[in-house]
């Protein structure tokens, strides 16, 4: 579900799941007790990252809520439109459906690309670095959408 939503529109997004832990030296990430999945990061054929989809360990969204991690090394080799579409995803399996949850997350990708951007130019930022966490209706809807017409075919 994950790669066509990446791919749509000829996006060059995929991601591999992964059988490394929820910590390793892409991702940044030591959560103790927090329980994800774990997926390499690829753009076309070039693994650039990591992205762990996991429960969200602040408590903000209840028991059910999802957190996302994505890193990728060097930044300034994609264009701004690739970064924005695959953010912009992520986000949106977060989201709760409402325009207005929505509108709130596209301000804070705005605002995490504009620091990217100044990291950039400032010092040449290596590494992205974005997290971002909400109910995650919409991922749930679609897994279980999906989970029917499978069930259908059987």
């Amino acid at each position: 579900m994950l790669n066509d939503r990446l791919s749509y529109g000829g996006g060059q997004w995929r991601v591999i799941e992964s059988d490394v832990g929820i910590a390793d030296d892409w991702s940044g990430y030591n959560l103790p007790r927090i329980t994800g999945r774990h997926y390499k990061l690829y753009y076309g054929k070039l693994r650039n990252g990591t992205l762990v989809i996991s429960r969200d360990g602040s408590g903000r969204y209840g028991s059910e809520g999802v957190s996302i991690g994505l890193s990728f090394r060097f930044p300034f080799l994609y264009e701004f439109d690739a970064i924005y579409e695959i953010l912009r995803t992520l986000t949106w399996q977060l989201s709760n459906s409402k325009d207005v949850d929505m509108d709130r997350r596209d301000a804070t990708l705005t605002r995490e690309l504009l620091r990217t951007l100044w990291g950039i130019q400032r010092d040449e930022m290596y590494v992205f670095q974005f997290h971002e966490a909400g109910p995650a209706t919409v991922m749930f809807e679609q897994l279980q959408s999906m989970q029917s017409r499978l069930a259908h075919q059987i």
